[in-house]
């Protein structure tokens, strides 16, 4: 694997690489084609968000109290990354 593609594409400057791919200012390089490291770095950076993310909302969980989770199914209150 030597792309990076993320479907946030304010957070990883996606929108910026689109934008460089469209007018050509990229030249012949595809701004999203980082290489095998670049592309390891970056799912391991995902790797270490997700599992952040994950113990915060256990974390969340387990400090609320047994009726408060019945009444709300939404146990994560953010909306990106």
């Amino acid at each position: 694997m030597d792309v990076e593609l993320n479907n946030h594409g304010l957070c990883d400057h996606g929108l910026e690489r689109m934008e460089e791919l469209r007018s050509g200012s990229a030249g012949p390089r595809n701004p999203f084609i980082v290489g095998h490291s670049g592309a390891q770095r970056f799912m391991k950076v995902m790797e270490t968000m997700l599992r952040g993310r994950i113990a915060s909302d256990q974390k969340a969980n387990t400090a609320t109290p047994p009726a408060a989770k019945a009444a709300s199914p939404v146990q994560s209150t953010r909306t990106c990354c």
